[in-house]
């Protein structure tokens, strides 16, 4: 018994197919490592950033100041360091696709208005 096709191209909406098949997420690994700086002496040092939680203190290996995050960070290495933390990164992608897949599906609904 052949199976029922749709009207239009046969398949199924393109667009609908399209967007039900986009890998959104980005092949980009996230960075597991970052240069904290030291707010009070500027001693830069490499450390690995946990992948499943934030530093919300950290002890700087010259001074030994007791380094916190500045008021709306997460953790010292988004407020003192090169690269956020994992935690901040994985949002930021997030927020990032949603954004993306949110346009695109106004997009559908506005052609699909016309």
């Amino acid at each position: 018994m052949p199976k029922a096709k749709n009207a239009k191209n046969g398949t199924g909406s393109a667009r609908r197919k399209n967007m039900s098949t986009k890998n959104y997420t980005s092949a980009k690994p996230l960075a597991s490592t970052s240069i904290i700086t030291c707010p009070d002496c500027m001693h830069h040092a490499i450390e690995t950033m946990p992948q499943d939680a934030c530093v919300y203190l950290y002890e700087c290996k010259n001074c030994q100041k007791l380094i916190t995050p500045q008021q709306g960070d997460c953790c010292v290495f988004c407020s003192h360091a090169n690269q956020p933390c994992p935690t901040s990164q994985r949002d930021k992608k997030a927020y990032a696709e949603m954004t993306h897949l949110c346009e695109e599906v106004a997009d559908s609904i506005s052609a699909s208005a016309l």
